[in-house]
């Protein structure tokens, strides 16, 4: 097996798609050290997630491009 080598090698990392476990795992150290609450609605069940989005929008308006979910 032959290696390709190249001077963006070093970019590979940069340029995979994000994990969103990497997401959920970075909440979870914001939420236990700073107390700080991150959260995707859509890792909610609908009910809650839509609780998620009018607390969200009581705190900070409602989004420009909600198309995102």
């Amino acid at each position: 097996m032959s290696v390709f080598r190249s001077s963006l090698g070093s970019l590979a990392p940069m340029l995979r798609e994000p994990d969103p476990n990497n997401g959920r795992e970075a909440g979870k150290r914001l939420w236990r050290e700073m107390g700080l609450l991150v959260a995707n609605p859509a890792h909610f069940g609908w009910a809650n997630e839509a609780r998620i989005k009018q607390l969200a929008e009581e705190l900070y308006g409602e989004r420009k491009d909600d198309n995102r979910g």
